[in-house]
Parts: structure tokens; sequence; C-alpha cells
């Protein structure tokens, strides 16, 4: 299972480097974050759509000309004051935004985080230090940065039937991985860009499968519970990828899996396929979030250097890649 684009390499690991310090700091609150004085619990999502979204734009894509109005008596030192504040963030450079960018399509910036703030619930003109930062210099830049690779593969497959762009997201576990895919996935609805979402939580094995697994590994308990790599069910991880990257033509479907943590007191077990949410096509967009996406073995002696445990994970890591 390839679980990163090979193009645009080093952009995409700083951003997820960016992306793990930066979404654990807002987990953890504002003594990882200077300036941000104000104590804010993260909220649930709020699943609203807006009303009189924006007409699709042209090829499934937000165009680099599109411009979307700021209210006819909007305050200048406002727009001067949010200009600043997007452009202090730390997600531009890394996502190749600049700053005569983000000056020009101003007003798209706010109304892009209007929407992101109904979405997740905020008050946009009242929001907190920490619900301004993840709209504005946390989600909005990640967002305007998958646009950037949505019009190169738009443009690789120039006159062509291109399928769906899937890009993959990965932090640590508990850093938000799945909020803010949740909120790219509605924006770029929102938009008219027809997307879609996958976890690899999603691929772990049956009960009865990680069950198996820990009797056939006994003692590591890195193989006990899921998580680590062995525990996931590559060959259902890859078929839902094809099936997905498949959804080129109008009304063609496929079942994504779901995984169910709370079953069996918590030790988990995949969904029912009956309730696996359908996507239908034709699809843009795909979004693969995961903790360890893009993992790589290490080798014998690294993995034996941290934990004995962690060679048998180490190991099967090269499955993945191959998968």
């Amino acid at each position: 299972m390839q679980l990163r684009q090979q193009q645009q390499g080093t952009c995409r690991r700083d951003i997820r480097r960016s992306h793990a310090r930066y979404q654990c700091a807002i987990a953890r609150g504002p003594a990882c974050l200077p300036q941000q004085p104000t104590t804010t619990v993260l909220r649930p999502v709020a699943r609203v759509q807006a009303a009189n979204p924006p007409t699709q734009a042209k090829n499934g894509i937000i165009a680099s000309s599109w411009k979307l109005s700021a209210t006819a008596d909007a305050n200048v030192s406002v727009q001067e004051s949010l200009l600043d504040y997007i452009c202090a963030g730390p997600l531009l450079a890394a996502a190749g935004i600049t700053v005569d960018q983000v000056k020009q399509e101003l007003p798209t910036w706010e109304k892009l985080g209007r929407q992101l703030a109904l979405q997740l619930g905020f008050n946009h003109d009242s929001m907190s230090g920490i619900e301004r930062l993840r709209v504005y210099q946390y989600y909005l830049p990640v967002f305007f940065w998958v646009q950037q690779q949505m019009q190169q593969h738009k443009a690789a497959h120039a006159g062509q039937q291109a399928p769906p762009l899937v890009l993959g997201i990965s932090a640590p576990q508990g850093c938000g991985k799945s909020t803010l895919v949740e909120q790219l996935e509605q924006l770029s609805t929102w938009l008219g860009v027809t997307a879609a979402s996958v976890s690899i939580d999603d691929f772990y094995l049956t009960n009865a499968g990680q069950t198996a697994l820990s009797a056939a590994n006994p003692g590591n308990r890195l193989l006990a519970l899921r998580g680590n790599a062995g525990t996931h069910d590559l060959e259902l991880g890859s078929q839902t990828l094809q099936q997905l990257k498949g959804l080129t033509q109008p009304g063609s479907t496929a079942a994504v899996p779901r995984y169910d943590k709370s079953a069996f007191q918590g030790r988990g077990d995949r969904a029912d396929p009956s309730t696996w949410p359908v996507v239908t096509g034709p699809l843009e967009l795909v979004f693969f979030e995961g903790w360890m996406s893009g993992f790589r073995p290490v080798g014998e002696a690294a993995a034996a250097a941290v934990e004995e445990a962690l060679l048998e994970v180490d190991n099967r890591l090269s499955e993945y890649e191959a998968a």
C-alpha cells in the first residue's frame, strides 16, 4: 500500500513534521503555544452545511485566480490584521504559499475561514486564540496546499480522465488527524470537489484475526493489541484504495470499511459491512490518514536497540511498502 505520494516529497515531509508539532501543541493547550493565553477545550465537530455555497470551481478545483468577495463594509484595518495573522503562521512556507498570494486572495481566506468556523461550531467573529489559530494558521494553509496538489494532478492528466488524487496525512496518535481530514473533506465538498476519506484504522484486523496474531506472537506486547504494523489487513486496505481510485465514472460506487473500536470491551472489531458508507463517483480527491503512514523499516539492529519486541513490527513494515 503506497502511503504517500512520491512527488513533492520534501514539501510533504515538512508539512507532516509541522502538522505533528502544531497539532500536538493544539491538543496540549496554550502551554505549548507562546502568545496564546486562552485555554480552550477542543470542541466536537458540528456537521453543518452552509447556505448558498459557491458554485463548483472549474475542473473541480479552486483555481488560483478565484476570488470570493468580502463584505462591502469590511473594515480595512480588520483585513490587515487578518493578513498579518495568517502570514505569521508557521505552515505557509512548508505549504508553498507566499505572502503575496495571501494578499491577493485574502477575501477567499476569510470566506473559507468563516465556513470552517461554521463547520467546527465556532463563532467566527469571536473565536478564541486557539480557535483562530486552528482555522487560519493550521487548517487553511493545509487546505490550500491540497489545492496545489490537485492542480498539479489535473495538469499531469491533461486531456484524459484523471483518477482521484490520494493524499496521505500522517501524525502521531491523538493529534487530531481525523478532525483535520474531516474538515478538509467537508470544505472540499462545499466547494464542489467530490472527496472521500479513509483511515488506516479502518483496516485493522478483525477481532478474531487480532486474537490469532497475538497468539502467534506470545510475549510480544506490541502485537498483543491493534495499532502497530502487522495488525492491519493489507489486502483489504489495498483493495479499498484501488476501488476508490477507480471511481472515475458517474454512478460508480465503492464501500469504505469502518472499524468499531468499542466492540469486545474496547478490543475492537471490524464493523458489519452493511454499515459501511458508500462513496459514489466520479471522485476527485481521497484523504488517507494514519499515524504510521509512510513509515519504513529501520533494520534489525536499530529496532533491537529500542526494544526486542520491535523486531517483528519492523519486519512487517516491509509488507506495507509492497502492498
